[in-house]
């Protein structure tokens, strides 16, 4: 049976933030610290500025009150902060009786898109409260409510293991490379050295703007920051090792799946030398953060020419092999995850 809807003010009460004077605030750590808008769902303590003068009792924001930002970016978290003064265009949501503060979270950001189409353009987009109290929500039994937010509750302890563990594995991929082969500047364990120019050919992917790729089509598109589109051909049979090669992602390393378009904002590796690995050499590449061998004048811009002096060590072929079959392991392991996160 579908629920009914509700506007959202029979469900709780609203208190909007406090226009408190900027030309009174404190960098330094004196009084209560104010939630602006940057401050919600990312507490830094070293973003706040400080309050030291009167103030309502009705604006202190606790641990475990709810909020929703109603300027900008939209986002409802439960504060887990310290104890602060609301500023406008933040408001503190007070479940009424009958109703809970985690069902009022779900359903309020479940409504997150319908929340921003309620924005009121200007430079930025806005949402009027009156709009807000409006906003339909469905109406359940307490016993439901609770039931539904224990289910998401169980749902998102799961979602944050599983991103944990994503991080736990990415970062186990970094220490094994570093374990097995050092940094190319040190060559601590003495491997062979070769540079970019020599032991790889670089060229530039193919011009596809977003209006000539096939929305249907089967085969991704890579630009600079990965996957970008799909289109109805292919460039190669085989994956590519791709770089960014323009913008804010130039210096960015991705490996192809099978059947796949490299565009012109990216380099792909032509050939390479027989002495190196592909895994190990993507991953190679990876470590050696090319981004920071881009032109700084203008548009940030990586060329074959500029990153052909980088340092690239060469250890034995069974060392890479032997790197690259963990490096499988690891990436299986991590799909996994993926899978279950987006189930």
């Amino acid at each position: 049976m579908s629920a009914k809807f509700i506007p959202l003010e029979q469900a709780c009460d609203f208190l909007s933030g406090y226009a408190w004077s900027a030309a009174n605030f404190q960098s330094d750590p004196v009084g209560l610290p104010i939630i602006r808008i940057q401050n919600v769902d990312a507490v830094r303590e070293s973003d706040f500025v400080y309050w030291d003068g009167p103030f309502d009792e009705r604006f202190v924001v606790r641990n475990g009150d709810l909020l929703l930002t109603l300027s900008g970016s939209f986002r409802v978290v439960v504060w887990d902060g310290p104890e602060a003064l609301l500023n406008q265009r933040i408001v503190k949501l007070m479940p009424k009786d009958g109703y809970t503060r985690d069902w009022l979270l779900y359903v309020l950001r479940n409504a997150l898109n319908a929340i921003s189409g309620m924005g009121r353009h200007a430079l930025v987009s806005n949402v009027a409260l009156a709009d807000l109290r409006a906003l339909k929500i469905p109406r359940q039994t307490i016993e439901e409510q609770r039931r539904i937010a224990a289910i998401l509750d169980q749902a998102e302890t799961l979602r944050t293991q599983r991103r944990t563990a994503l991080a736990l594995l990415d970062s186990l991929t970094q220490s094994l490379f570093l374990d097995m082969f050092g940094d190319a500047e040190t060559n601590k364990m003495g491997f062979q050295i070769a540079t970019l120019g020599n032991a790889i050919k670089l060229k530039s992917g193919n011009f596809l703007p977003a209006s000539q790729m096939a929305e249907k089509g089967q085969f991704p598109v890579y630009g600079g920051n990965g996957i970008n589109g799909k289109h109805d051909e292919f460039m190669f049979e085989e994956p590519k090792i791709v770089i960014g090669r323009v913008g804010a992602y130039c210096g960015c390393v991705h490996v192809t799946e099978p059947r796949s378009w490299v565009t012109d904002n990216a380099l792909y590796i032509e050939a390479f030398d027989s002495a190196l690995h592909p895994e190990y050499l993507a991953f190679a590449l990876s470590e050696a953060k090319l981004n920071q061998y881009a032109s700084q004048s203008g548009q940030p811009l990586i060329s074959g020419a500029r990153i052909a002096a980088v340092k690239l060590l060469v250890p034995p072929l069974p060392l890479q092999q032997t790197f690259a079959t963990r490096i499988a392991s690891i990436e299986a392991l991590k799909a996994t995850h993926r899978r279950a996160l987006a189930a």
